[in-house]
Formats: C-alpha cells, sequence, structure tokens
C-alpha cells in the first residue's frame, strides 16, 4: 500500500477545517454580494459580516494536535473580526473620520487574511503529489498580492494625494467614495477584483481539504484491499 506523503498527512490532519473555512469565505462573499456588483451606496450591513468571521476564527484559533496553524494566520484572522463590527458603524455614522479609518484598518486586515491564508496553504501543501494543487496555491500568493493588495494600496493612495490638500481631505478614508461613487468603473473593478480574488481563495481551501480527504479514503480502501487479499490466501 503507498503511505500518505507528509504532505497528504497534514491537509487531511486540517481537512475539515478547511472544508469549514471555504464555507466561511462564501458567507462573507454571500453578505457581499450585493455591494459588490452593484455602484450605488452600500446598503446597511447590520453585523452579518461577523457570523462568517466568527466562524473562521475557531476553525484557525481552537487547537489542533499539531501545530500547523501559524501564529501570524491566527493574528491577522482575530483582527479581522475585531475590526469587522466598524464596518456597520461606519455606515451608521455620518462619515465620521475615526469609523472612516477603522474600516480602511478592516479592508487591509481583510487582504492580510487572505494573503496569510494562501502563503500557509501553500507551506502545508508542500510537497504533495497533486500538480494541479501546488500550481493553484501558487498562484493564489500571487493573485493576492498583485491583483489585490498592490491595486488597492495605490487606488486609496491616489485619493490620499489628490484630496489630501483638501478640505475634505477625510473622504479620501470613505470607502464609499473610492470603492462605490467615484470613478465608478474603476471602484467596480476593485470590488469585482477583491470579490473574485477571495473567491479563489475559498475554492482553495475546499480543494486542498477535499484532497486530503480523498488520498486518506483512497489508502484506507487500497490497505482494505490487500487486507482481504492476504485473508482470502
Amino acid at each position: 500500500m503507498t503511505q500518505l506523503s507528509p504532505a497528504e498527512r497534514r491537509l487531511y490532519a486540517v481537512a475539515g477545517r478547511l472544508n469549514a473555512m471555504a464555507l466561511a469565505i462564501a458567507l462573507s462573499l454571500f453578505v457581499f454580494s450585493g455591494p459588490v456588483f452593484q455602484s450605488r451606496q452600500w446598503p446597511l450591513l447590520r453585523y452579518g459580516q461577523v457570523m462568517p468571521l466568527v466562524l473562521l476564527t475557531l476553525c484557525l484559533v481552537v487547537p489542533t494536535p499539531a501545530a500547523l496553524i501559524s501564529l501570524r494566520l491566527r493574528a491577522a484572522c482575530l483582527t479581522v473580526l475585531g475590526l469587522s463590527p466598524f464596518l456597520t458603524w461606519f455606515l451608521r455614522s455620518d462619515g465620521q473620520p475615526y469609523f472612516a479609518f477603522c474600516t480602511l484598518l478592516l479592508t487591509g486586515a481583510a487582504l492580510w487574511l487572505l494573503l496569510e491564508i494562501s502563503m500557509w496553504l501553500r507551506n502545508l501543501a508542500l510537497g504533495a503529489g497533486n500538480v494541479l494543487l501546488k500550481k493553484l496555491l501558487q498562484n493564489s500568493v500571487t493573485l493576492v498580492l498583485f491583483g489585490a493588495i498592490i491595486p488597492v494600496s495605490a487606488m486609496h493612495l491616489a485619493f490620499l494625494v489628490l484630496l489630501g490638500g483638501d478640505e475634505n481631505g477625510w473622504s479620501a478614508l470613505d470607502l464609499q467614495m473610492v470603492w462605490a461613487i467615484s470613478p465608478a468603473h474603476i471602484g467596480l473593478f476593485l470590488r469585482v477584483l477583491f470579490y473574485w480574488i477571495s473567491l479563489y481563495v475559498g475554492a482553495v481551501c475546499l480543494f486542498a481539504g477535499l484532497y486530503g480527504q480523498r488520498q486518506m479514503h483512497r489508502r484506507l480502501l487500497e490497505k482494505l484491499a490487500q487486507d482481504n487479499k492476504e485473508h482470502d490466501e
């Protein structure tokens, strides 16, 4: 019987968590699906964005038998969870700079979390025999870094430079201005790009979890077939 590789054993050890993480990301994307694909002001989300993050935090913070989850990943997840209510408070406020700044920090923390998840999965599956999985994980880090972090940072920096000398300079921190109102086509591009990359990371989590479970199931079936053959002999 072929033995599991170290990478396959690592993936199987956290397969259930990976599937739950994919579910949490899918729920988060469902909550934001309306604001992402509509170029109007974001509706009041209440605290719907918090519940998927609680599930994601439980997947990452609860101790594992082996130290497979990095401290940076846990720190990123806790940071996003702690800042998530500020989105609701910002939407309920009248554009106060404090809530706008905290919501901007939430955006940066979410990008950090996506990058940490991608790097953690890449290290977790290091040495896996599945070529498609390795390619997906290599592309995940590149997409998050060059497809989300750099464009979003450049856009906010550009608004900060353009509006920094204005009396309404704090509006450069306003996500509704940068992401939704003006210019509309750039805001739509950022929203769809962020949404698609988050969907990609969630899909990779699901694929990695199912791959670990599938490999273990295959090895168990091979062992059962070998035991039956030895019994018949």
